[in-house]
């Protein structure tokens, strides 16, 4: 019999973290419990108080891994009760024996929860930093992902506020000249000669700014002052295109950089548009600031635009929307 017991005990030992390992986890642990009491009375006292009380120590760490971070020892409580009622049961088990028994039992029960759980924390907390560095790699990958996205915008915003439309300017002004030579106006020839060539300097050296800007640090902190940059841009939309823009705007508005510079490029690319298509030299700013907005009218009194669509491959009202 004591030999069948002994492999009782090392079945249980061994299936014990299967049958603790589901949602009824007390459950396994009062199977475990009875099986090891029913152990135990196949032994003599001795023996059997020493199988009882060194179980004790795997009670309290299946209840810790399986409900960790809760900390409810109640199957390890009514276990260690059930131990001492069982010592009293015994034969020969005096008062003196009793409680050394009972002093085991809370050594035991208190130094294996002690250090179990600060065992098993170190590793929940290696695993939640694992789990953690995992999430923040996939946030990083994504954020990457957005950030591209959006250096592609810009990029793609830059190159058609200043390359694009600087070569439209060039393609007029070739235009222009190619009237001026059939004509033999030879002194407006070199007139309108002079202005591309002043214009190409002007673009050369934005261009380089543009760079410039992309090789320093942003300018987060910078702000921007919109009468002046927005006086400039339209003098020089009248140099180089002829377009006369009236512009109605109230105190000096300022602005973060970053800000600003995309709403004047909105309302450069809008007036581009009134030069390539209203057929018109006449144009209308109108910027109205309000409490948390700012309104910002263009007025064509030319020919009516139709919208252009982005298979077209007209990008402007595109980077507007962006």
């Amino acid at each position: 019999m004591s030999n069948a017991a002994l492999v009782s005990e090392v079945l249980l030992l061994y299936f014990s973290n299967r049958l603790v390992s589901t949602k009824y986890l007390y459950l396994g642990l009062a199977v475990q419990v009875l099986l090891i009491f029913w152990l135990a009375f196949l032994f003599d006292n001795l023996s059997s108080l020493a199988l009882l009380v060194g179980f004790m120590p795997i009670c309290i760490v299946e209840e810790i891994t399986y409900q960790y971070p809760k900390r409810y020892f109640v199957m390890t409580a009514l276990y260690g009760l059930c131990v001492l009622g069982f010592g009293l049961l015994q034969d020969g088990l005096d008062f003196f024996n009793f409680i050394l028994l009972a002093e085991a039992v809370a050594m035991i029960a208190l130094l294996s929860i002690y250090y179990y759980q600060m065992i098993y924390r170190q590793a929940f907390q290696a695993q939640y930093l694992q789990e953690v560095n995992e999430e923040l790699n996939q946030a990083y990958a994504q954020v990457e992902e957005v950030t591209t996205k959006a250096v592609k915008q810009t990029l793609a915003r830059d190159l058609h506020d200043s390359l694009t439309q600087d070569l439209i300017g060039f393609n007029m002004h070739l235009s222009a000249m190619e009237v001026l030579l059939d004509n033999e106006d030879y002194q407006k020839l070199a007139q309108t000669l002079e202005k591309t060539q002043h214009f190409t300097k002007e673009s050369i050296s934005e261009a380089r700014q543009t760079i410039a800007d992309y090789r320093q640090e942003k300018r987060e902190n910078l702000t921007l002052q919109w009468r002046e940059e927005l006086q400039k841009r339209l003098t020089n939309l009248q140099e180089n295109y002829h377009l006369n823009t009236q512009l109605a705007m109230p105190d000096e508005i300022e602005s973060s950089y970053h800000q600003g510079m995309d709403v004047l490029r909105m309302i450069n690319e809008a007036l581009m548009n009134v030069i390539k298509h209203a057929e018109i030299d006449q144009a209308k700013v109108d910027v109205k600031k309000e409490v948390k907005m700012l309104q910002i009218h263009v007025i064509n009194f030319g020919k009516l635009m139709r919208l252009l669509a982005q298979n077209n491959q007209h990008f402007g009202l595109l980077d507007m929307k962006e």
